[in-house]
């Protein structure tokens, strides 16, 4: 019998893949009595099944609440389809490793997973690559409605985006079994990793940001507003001498009461419209 290396999959209408995965379940349901002498049955349970996958650049085609009609090919004509709707995206930069920019997409089934034939169409797109070496990726704002004077943050190791949708989740007599899922709210959390020159310099706890992320000299992902949460694992080793560092996490605000309760924004690089809030 015959295998195949990851070298032939892809995902379907998704371009510069480097990876994908899914897993399929039952939540198969124990049974112990009286009568069942010291053992444990299982029945059929309910089905679900999940995955995600991982692209380099800097803008995923889907957003959480989004579906998609998922197509994952592990062998250019056999692989895994169905429907299925976003959990999360999230978005890298590693400026310590001068790595590319990336990102991931995490998905759960709308219903059933076919296993069969699932043939994905080849990407013959450009690679859309873009390096954090030498990247100023992350430059903060005041809290006014525009975010007044932006400067860098200083020392930057590594970055993540995260957008998350709590999605809604339900098994009726109508599914066959299968879970089926509804788009629910989002929110969108940050963590930074620095290195630590002036540690008064650095973001407070509770302080309100407006955050630009570099992908280019030019342009970026820009958050109307974040609330800095934690600032963490500051580590001073007299023993070892190693590089004293912290990180810093930030959350979304969505609306800004120190500029008169206004409105906030997420845009997505180069983009003309916000991707949040939506167009009317």
């Amino acid at each position: 019998m015959g295998v195949h290396s990851g070298a032939v999959g892809m995902v379907n209408g998704m371009t510069t893949v480097r990876n994908w995965q899914a897993s399929i379940t039952a939540a198969l349901s124990p049974y112990y009595a009286s009568n069942t002498k010291g053992a444990g049955g299982h029945n059929s349970g309910n089905r679900d099944w999940s995955g995600s996958w991982d692209c380099y650049g800097h803008t995923p085609a889907y957003m959480p609440g989004d579906t998609v009609a998922f197509v994952g090919s592990e062998s250019g004509t056999n692989g895994i389809t169905g429907n299925t709707i976003v959990d999360s995206v999230t978005i890298n930069w590693d400026i310590a490793g001068a790595k590319e920019i990336n990102h991931s997409v995490n998905f759960s089934g709308n219903g059933a997973a076919t296993i069969g034939a699932a043939v994905a169409s080849i990407d013959t797109g450009t690679p859309d690559i873009f390096s954090c070496y030498n990247l100023e990726a992350v430059h903060l704002g005041d809290d006014s409605s525009t975010g007044g004077a932006f400067d860098a943050l200083a020392n930057v190791k590594t970055a993540s985006l995260t957008f998350t949708a709590a999605n809604a989740s339900t098994v009726n007599s109508s599914s066959g079994g299968w879970t089926l899922r509804s788009k629910g709210n989002f929110t969108a959390t940050l963590s930074i990793t620095v290195d630590i020159d002036d540690i008064a310099t650095l973001p407070a706890v509770n302080d309100v940001k407006a955050v630009r992320l570099y992908v280019d000299d030019t342009d970026y992902w820009e958050i109307l507003w974040m609330r800095f949460g934690a600032l963490s694992n500051i580590v001073v080793d007299k023993e070892t001498n190693a590089i004293v560092g912290a990180t810093l996490n930030a959350s979304l605000v969505i609306i800004c009461e120190d500029d008169g309760a206004t409105e906030g924004s997420i845009t997505a690089p180069g983009a003309v419209a916000a991707w949040w809030p939506p167009a009317a």
